[in-house]
């Protein structure tokens, strides 16, 4: 794994006699990979590897080669130590918080990166909790001196934590619990309506834009996904 190298080759590398795992393609034993500084620029068995001149070669002698594992919604970075409140930042105040980026709260000194760069993760999306739109992440690499160099691509997603569906049949207030989750799906409804038409009203003379909403817009418009999380 290129794990084992945090900054990227000063000149083109090429990893040799070891065992390549493509994960889409085949496997190739022993195989290569040529980079050229944070590039992969060839994959291929050893019998068709490249010219070595002017390349760094590093014979890997049988070792295993996997590409970087992506953490996609986790609190890494974000959280240290669940006990400790002055060292979780993974929530903000609110219910609809879509314009909180998560990468710009991350702890780039958290122990808990070099772990699990340590174990294959080269990349993770922080992910903001504790409400229903809780905001936006970012694709971040394990490696890098603060929050600037560690974002390699943002936004990447909005998340909407998608409320209970259950409900307990045991009870005295089904009638209830059945009111209480119909009320927040549509008030789930209503914030994206809501959300559509302010996109609709930028065009409309004194328009004066809202962070929140602002925050909106690539959504509104399906430039970005949404994640859902759904539990129930």
């Amino acid at each position: 794994m290129f794990t084992a190298w945090p900054n990227p080759f000063a000149k083109p590398t090429l990893f040799t006699n070891a065992v390549v795992h493509t994960v889409s393609g085949p496997t190739h034993s022993p195989g290569f990979v040529l980079i050229d500084g944070d590039t992969i620029k060839a994959v291929g068995p050893v019998k068709e590897k490249p010219a070595a001149e002017g390349t760094q070669v590093v014979n890997l002698k049988g070792q295993h080669l996997f590409p970087g594992l992506i953490a996609p919604t986790t609190a890494l970075g974000l959280m240290e130590i669940p006990a400790v409140r002055a060292t979780v930042d993974t929530r903000e105040v609110g219910i609809y918080t879509p314009e909180v980026k998560s990468w710009l709260a991350v702890n780039p000194d958290s122990e808990l990166i070099p772990v699990a760069r340590a174990n294959g993760i080269t990349h993770f999306a922080p992910t903001p909790q504790g409400g229903t739109v809780t905001g936006q992440s970012g694709l971040m690499a394990t490696v890098g001196w603060g929050y600037e160099n560690m974002t390699h691509q943002s936004p990447v997603a909005l998340h909407l934590f998608w409320p209970s569906m259950n409900i307990n049949l045991a009870a005295d207030d089904t009638k209830k619990q059945a009111k209480n989750r119909d009320k927040r799906l549509k008030e789930i409804d209503d914030f994206f309506e809501e959300a559509r038409a302010y996109a609709k009203s930028q065009s409309a003379p004194g328009h004066k834009g809202i962070p929140a909403w602002d925050a909106m817009l690539p959504w509104v418009r399906a430039e970005k996904p949404v994640i859902i999380h759904a539990n129930s």
